[in-house]
């Protein structure tokens, strides 16, 4: 029922490429993988330029990540968070992620399942 619903939806949408590339922007958000697929299909069949499409899901891969850190920094400023980073936790936490980051957040990019909380503890560790 969901699949009649979007394929229906992005056939509206093939008419009008920018709405159709920030929608795809969107569903980065959502399902990265999906969207990734769903992006490949549509330039396949010429629905959205090749070109276009790569800039779509670079565009929303690069929001999405960014998101994340925002949210990350946002929690950091909160109350429990000051308090988390002060104790030793916290700390020892943050030296972790200043010695391995680079690493952590290459292989959460690349592994299902890591990017949220990788990147998230990127932000609130700073």
């Amino acid at each position: 029922m969901f699949v009649d619903f979007a394929t229906m939806w992005l056939a509206q949408l093939a008419g009008h490429p920018v709405w159709l590339a920030l929608a795809m922007i969107g569903a980065t958000f959502v399902l990265e993988d999906a969207a990734t697929v769903a992006v490949g299909l549509l330039a396949s069949q010429m629905v959205l330029d090749p070109t276009s499409s790569v800039l779509t899901l670079l565009v929303g891969t690069i929001l999405g990540d960014l998101a994340l850190y925002v949210a990350g920094r946002v929690a950091a400023d909160t109350y429990w968070g000051r308090n988390w980073r002060a104790r030793s936790q916290g700390r020892s936490a943050e030296s972790f992620l200043r010695a391995r980051g680079d690493l952590m957040l290459i292989v959460a990019r690349f592994t299902p399942g890591l990017r949220l909380p990788a990147y998230s503890a990127a932000g609130f560790l700073g």
